[in-house]
């Protein structure tokens, strides 16, 4: 695969209602005027979650797309697309490589699990501060 790629995409907000996107293995660049002023947009591929292979369907008609996906769904970006879902699959797993991410088979599959809590399991274990005062023990026959 080449170095960089550039692809032009529908933008629905976008002035001429396009963006263009340049794909390097380190980094996407997404260019588009929005209300007359010219907005560039660098994001590092580590910042995407993967490449998901999804079907879609337009007018009947079943599609393979393939996509890069960020949790800000105005940053993801569209591949290709194709019928035939072995060839899909096939150019999901090259553009996975060559972006350095891991390869999803559904959308679903990319969903970030969430975030554990400040108070994890081995947190609730311990005894708080103000309880280490009062923590129980030997009392010895001298005191009673």
């Amino acid at each position: 695969m080449p170095d960089a790629y550039a692809l032009s995409q529908p933008d629905t907000r976008a002035d001429n209602a396009t963006r263009e996107v340049s794909l390097s293995p380190r980094a996407v660049t997404i260019r588009r005027r929005y209300q007359g002023i010219a907005m560039r947009l660098v994001v590092l591929c580590a910042a995407y979650r993967g490449i998901a292979l999804r079907p879609v369907t337009t007018g009947g008609v079943l599609r393979h797309e393939i996509a890069l996906l960020h949790r800000d769904a105005e940053l993801s970006v569209t591949l290709a697309d194709d019928a035939d879902r072995h060839t899909a699959a096939a150019a999901c797993v090259r553009w996975a490589a060559w972006f350095g991410l891991p390869a999803l088979q559904d959308e679903s599959l990319a969903l970030a699990a969430p975030t554990p809590r400040r108070r994890s399991a081995y947190l609730v274990k311990r005894r708080r501060r103000y309880a280490l005062r009062r923590k129980p023990g030997f009392v010895s026959p001298a005191f009673v």
